[in-house]
């Protein structure tokens, strides 16, 4: 056990070191809202996690205790508590659920190195560590039930609801579907003790539901979803969305590792449902299944219920299963065949590949395009976009205006979540690389070298040059005015 989480850290924090500052889409604005905490000695006001600050609160604690900065502090608590929690989690989860220890070393493999278990370790974040705690509750239900475990149940409840809105609506739907699964009639299976009594599935909404409506506001939020039946255009505004052509292959290569996991996990299911089951089995089965449901139902009809974090939480559920149809598998193919190592060997060799496969896509894999340059968007800025941020910031006194992602995303702009540039003003060139029309305003041009050679993130959508974006800029009466490799300055 100590091994793969060892070696899952590896994989992941070697990443991560490899570039000077925070990696992830929002980790530029969760360290903003940390170091504002910090700063400040409490917790700002009209922020949209000011009423959801557990996170930051950890992170910021651990990093005034250990003098440390804000990435260091994010790894040696959310990251670490993630990669070594889930992976002890799922393992007792799956010992408890199929009396095996082997079942359970093979579902915390996989938990640690499925493409979303190692993509969600490289940004710490809420919806990792509130999920984390999600398992954690899993696990404790399953157990002999007391006046001690509850009262660290409730704690936990409010502990989520405290973290993560997505999260805490997951945390009702794994208690409901789980209370569920311990009553029904299963052939063959035995009712359970009682996984969650309706109490604590109603203290759970009305916990959640009280916050949103009289501290957080989230209820407001909710009941505009609903009202545009949770269209995307509410996360993205009217207008098309950018798309990018991908190559089939490309597409297969970065979502088959996680599509086998789900096939596979739903064998598990099937056994953990028949005669030869568990009631814990079948509630875990269970309660994987219905989070795989609501990932895919956004998938195909298109509505904004964020299915990656679905399909997040539905896989970490889902490698206990997994787990036992591996282990079934290997069994009937060891007993029936006289080569019982030449079968282990080839058990090996497929767990390898799908392993490799997994942390080579894109989710999983931020530092290397090669197999997937439509797809490798960059989440993490290098030492030059670092640098050339930081002298623009120092230097300009004009309008600055680059990519979506490096000036004016709310998560991700080094200008706004870390140096605060104060100048006449940020402004997006979405519009101008779009339309290859760049004029000489006043306002100074930031290209990084990174938009001109993959794709990269615009408002709408990924979009990938199609132009040469430097002849364009120089034959338009501009003037190069900066460059250290990375980033060039235009005016």
């Amino acid at each position: 056990m100590a091994q793969i989480i060892l070696l899952a850290l590896t994989i992941s924090w070697s990443q991560l070191f490899l570039f000077p500052a925070v990696v992830g889409g929002d980790s530029w604005w969760h360290q903003f809202f940390t170091n504002t905490i910090i700063a400040q000695c409490h917790v700002p006001g009209e922020l949209s996690y000011t009423n959801l600050p557990l996170f930051h609160i950890l992170i910021g604690s651990f990093s005034i205790i250990s003098s440390t900065d804000y990435k260091i502090a994010s790894l040696l608590t959310v990251s670490l508590m993630q990669l070594a929690l889930q992976a002890a989690l799922v393992f007792l989860m799956a010992r408890e659920a199929f009396g095996n220890y082997r079942v359970g070393l093979i579902s915390a493999l996989f938990v640690s190195f499925s493409i979303y278990g190692s993509g969600m370790s490289l940004a710490p974040n809420p919806t990792a560590m509130a999920f984390t705690l999600v398992l954690l509750v899993i696990f404790l239900l399953m157990k002999r039930q007391n006046v001690q475990m509850l009262s660290l149940v409730t704690l936990l409840i409010i502990t989520i609801v405290l973290i993560h809105s997505i999260t805490s609506i997951c945390l009702i739907i794994v208690l409901a579907v789980g209370l569920m699964a311990s009553k029904i009639p299963i052939r063959g299976l035995a009712r359970a003790r009682g996984f969650a009594s309706p109490a604590i599935v109603l203290f759970s909404m009305v916990a959640m539901f009280a916050w949103w409506a009289y501290v957080s506001g989230h209820i407001a939020e909710l009941a505009a979803l609903l009202r545009v039946g949770f269209s995307r255009d509410y996360f993205l505004g009217q207008g098309p969305i950018e798309q990018i052509f991908v190559p089939a292959f490309e597409e297969i290569f970065n979502l088959i590792s996680m599509f086998i996991f789900f096939a596979i996990g739903l064998i598990g299911v099937l056994y953990s449902i028949s005669k030869r089951g568990s009631r814990n089995a079948a509630i875990v089965g269970s309660i994987g299944v219905v989070l795989l449901l609501i990932g895919l139902v956004s998938l195909i009809t298109g509505r904004g219920l964020v299915e990656q974090r679905w399909w997040y939480y539905a896989l970490v559920v889902l490698t206990i299963p997994l787990g036992a149809a591996l282990f079934i598998i290997w069994s009937l193919a060891t007993r029936r065949a006289r080569g019982r190592w030449s079968v282990t060997a080839l058990f090996a060799i497929f767990t390898g590949l799908l392993t490799m496969v997994s942390i080579l896509s894109p989710v999983a894999n931020i530092d290397n395009p090669v197999l997937s340059p439509h797809t490798s968007i960059p989440i993490a800025y290098t030492e030059g976009e670092i640098t050339g941020a930081s002298f623009f910031s120092t230097n300009a006194n004009d309008t600055i205006g680059s990519d979506y992602a490096f000036s004016i995303s709310a998560s991700s702009s080094p200008f706004l979540n870390y140096y605060h540039y104060h100048g006449k003003g940020i402004t997006s060139l979405d519009s101008a690389i779009k339309q290859q029309a760049f004029t000489s305003n006043g306002t100074v041009l930031i290209i990084r070298t990174n938009i001109l050679e993959g794709p990269f993130n615009m408002e709408r959508g990924p979009y990938m040059m199609t132009y040469d974006l430097e002849r364009l800029l120089l034959s338009s009466d501009l003037s190069k005015i900066y460059t250290d490799g990375a980033v060039s300055g235009y005016i």
